[in-house]
């Protein structure tokens, strides 16, 4: 679940605020610490990489779906197109059923994220201003979660031999 900071900041720094944790936590994975194997490693990154899908999904479901124009992968596609063939195939089937399970609390934390930041953005901006904001945050989040995703099947990625 996301956690929020109780101080006392501007609604536009809060948005801020929560992108910052959004983008230096883990989302899916509520062990301290950094995962000392490849697979660990790439598991993470591929635990935030869907977390991300999972709160672009919610977005697209909102009222400011309008914000992004293009369509996005589902959950499942990426799943199965993108993360489980990084993984050596013995663990595929492990990655498949631990990513599965983390769905229903990834789409929890989606739905709170998302709408708090659309009510925030909203708060003091005209709602078409504030849905561009709250799409502008996502999408430079997702960007950075893509781009860890992709250095992370780089460099620990399973390679058919």
């Amino acid at each position: 679940m996301a956690h929020t900071i109780s101080v006392y900041i501007s609604d536009n720094a809060r948005l801020y605020v929560f992108a910052a944790l959004l983008l230096f936590m883990p989302l899916a994975f509520a062990q301290i610490g950094e995962p000392k194997t490849p697979e660990g490693k790439l598991a993470r990154s591929a635990g935030t990489y869907l977390g991300v899908i999972e709160y672009v999904r919610v977005l697209k479901q909102s009222d400011c779906a309008y914000a992004f124009r293009r369509t996005f992968p589902s959950f499942n596609e990426v799943l199965r197109k993108e993360i489980l063939p990084a993984f050596p195939p013995a663990d595929r089937n492990e990655v498949e059923a631990t990513m599965n399970k983390m769905k229903p609390a990834l789409a929890r934390q989606a739905q709170e994220f998302v709408a708090d930041i659309i009510t925030t953005a909203k708060k003091d901006l005209d709602p078409k201003t504030g849905c561009g904001v709250a799409a502008g945050m996502l999408a430079a989040i997702g960007s950075q979660a893509s781009e860890g995703w992709n250095s992370a099947k780089r460099q620990y990625g399973w390679k058919e031999r």
